[in-house]
């Protein structure tokens, strides 16, 4: 044997015992130490034993959540990226159809110069608050330069004198300067009057004045009424057929069923939804309607229109966005404007400030007119002129007067003469000695402040966020109701009203000391005397009482006078329709009517 044999042997003969090699390395020679030669501190290398090989198993599976974190943010940056991107694409397509939309419908719309060469108007009025009132000229042309026209007008034999270019209705639409109401007056397309001498001069029908270009009669409408024209709008007959088919129907009344051979209308009793060439013929007729004049023709295109604005109003919503880009396409095709609408943004910012006034205060009128009295001309029985009411109505409309109440109704006609509807809806000439009667309408919306609050312009709302009490002390019946009107009007729309049960010699305005500068604007809107303004009130509320030296007039120095008041009288021979009124019919023709 050798001395490492000899070795073991002799260890092993000294009794000590032989290691079965199936146990693993001795003492020293491996991580794993013989149980048997295991010190005190045994049991603590255990544990660190089983403390590493636990932490090697959290580095491992925190190792592989990690990766797989970070395999997560690899998939959500590039969903990201691809949803970014995406919704770029979608942001710039749509930017990009709406830029398109927004020219396609700027390159519709034919534009022309507002008035004629040298003709001049004066500016608008600018109120306290830098405001100014707008005028736009709504002109339906007859032109028929089309044969779809020519179809639908007839008359388009060459060298006819009915083939030209004349304003088959002339609209005069006056915005307030605060954007709270507004009103139109019709221009009975027959008056005869003096025109312009980019029309030749001289005498005649006011609507030939198209014939020489929308700045023509521009100039002819603001030399008969000389109110500003800001603005003019020219539709011809073909857009009334395909607006009124976009819409499916506009709605209208007449009192009976009637047919008028001149225009073609046939038409039933009641409410019937017009459109296409129905709606045209209804807009053209006046033989089938009241006793066959422009006035009953007139009526007829109030009633449309106050019932057409209201059908856009309600399809003008976010939800109609296919529908209101079709409105747009079929309005641009068919419309001429000056140029300062000549974009489709310039006349959007038009819709939106006529869309600010609520139905219920926009009011429609025919300027008021009598018979021709120009007997040289064979054709003046059939030709209306301007009636000296005409001029005051004019008048008022400069002063950015309106004709409708703080509570949406049309105002009392006037006290010399009035033109009220009987009670088929026709409107009739009478002669009355004193205003007709406030409606209930009318007294419910001046008692009721947030009612008139909520129909009032929003600007003026924070302008004067007070609150103005009118008490009626003057024994008079229905006083407060014209002040309240007033007050409205002059920019205190938190106003209401009431009837005391007793009456006070002297009218006093009373207010707190921090409503001074309100209270000392209101008075001098009212023209109140320095003597009537008390400084005894509290809070923010301003208390106006009527008394006996103030029985009539909107204004302290109209007491006793006509005054045109924030809701002035309706003028003889004025068929007036509110925007709001759904109600309202056309009086048949007698001679029209078809049983």
């Amino acid at each position: 044997m050798s001395d490492d044999a000899n070795g073991r042997v002799g260890s092993a003969a000294a009794g000590e015992p032989e290691r079965d090699l199936r146990q693993g390395p001795g003492p020293g020679q491996g991580p794993e130490q013989d149980p048997g030669a295991r010190d005190e501190g045994g049991f603590g290398a255990m544990l660190e034993d089983a403390q590493s090989t636990e932490e090697f198993v959290e580095q491992t599976q925190r190792r592989e959540r990690l990766v797989r974190r970070a395999k997560r943010r690899r998939r959500a940056k590039y969903a990201l990226l691809s949803m970014t991107v995406t919704g770029s694409l979608v942001v710039a397509a749509a930017f990009v159809y709406v830029a398109y939309d927004v020219q396609h419908l700027t390159h519709n719309l034919k534009h022309v110069a507002l008035l004629p060469p040298g003709v001049t108007e004066p500016p608008e009025t600018v109120d306290a608050y830098g405001r100014s009132a707008l005028n736009i000229l709504l002109l339906g042309s007859d032109t028929r330069d089309t044969s779809s026209d020519c179809s639908l007008g007839g008359a388009c034999v060459q060298g006819d004198a009915n083939s030209g270019a004349n304003g088959d209705s002339e609209m005069i639409v006056h915005l307030s300067a605060d954007r709270s109401n507004a009103t139109v007056v019709s221009i009975p397309r027959d008056t005869e009057t003096q025109l312009p001498q980019c029309a030749g001069g001289g005498r005649g029908m006011i609507n030939s004045a198209l014939q020489y270009g929308p700045a023509c009669q521009v100039a002819a409408v603001n030399l008969l009424t000389g109110v500003t024209i800001d603005h003019f709008v020219e539709f011809d007959f073909s857009g009334v057929v395909d607006l009124s088919t976009e819409l499916g129907g506009v709605p209208v009344c007449v009192s009976a069923a009637v047919h008028d051979p001149y225009s073609g209308l046939t038409i039933g009793a009641g409410v019937t939804e017009v459109q296409g060439k129905q709606a045209l013929q209804f807009l053209r007729t006046r033989h089938a309607f009241y006793d066959g004049s422009d006035l009953g023709r007139e009526q007829a295109t109030h009633i449309f229109m106050s019932s057409l604005l209201r059908k856009v109003k309600q399809n003008a919503t976010l939800t109609n966005i296919g529908e209101m880009q079709s409105l747009a396409e079929t309005v641009t095709k068919y419309t001429t404007v000056d140029n300062d609408l000549d974009s489709i943004t310039s006349l959007l910012d038009l819709a939106n400030d006529f869309g600010e006034v609520a139905s219920d205060r926009v009011t429609f009128l025919t300027m008021p007119w009598q018979q021709d009295t120009d007997t040289s001309d064979p054709s003046y029985t059939s030709r209306v002129q301007e009636d000296p009411a005409a001029v005051a109505l004019f008048e008022d409309i400069k002063q950015d007067k309106s004709f409708t109440t703080s509570g949406g109704s049309v105002s009392a006609l006037s006290s010399s003469s009035s033109a009220t509807p009987d009670s088929s809806g026709s409107p009739s000439p009478t002669s009355s000695g004193s205003p007709s009667a406030p409606t209930a309408q009318q007294i419910a919306a001046s008692q009721s402040a947030e009612a008139v609050a909520k129909q009032s312009e929003t600007a003026a709302a924070r302008t004067h966020p007070m609150h103005v009490v009118v008490v009626n002390s003057s024994g008079a019946t229905d006083r407060y109701q014209a002040v309240v009107s007033q007050v409205f009007q002059d920019g205190f729309v938190y106003s209401s009203g009431s009837d005391a049960t007793s009456t006070v010699a002297s009218t006093t305005l009373v207010y707190s000391a921090q409503e001074v500068k309100a209270a000392q604007e209101l008075a001098t809107d009212l023209d109140l005397p320095a003597s009537a303004l008390s400084e005894t009130g509290t809070g923010t509320t301003l208390t106006l009482t009527i008394g006996t030296d103030w029985t009539t007039g909107s204004t302290y120095s109209t007491a006793g006078t006509y005054s045109a008041s924030a809701a002035i009288s309706v003028p003889s021979q004025s068929y007036e329709e509110n925007g709001a009124d759904t109600g309202a019919c056309v009086q048949a023709n007698p001679d029209a009517e078809t049983h």
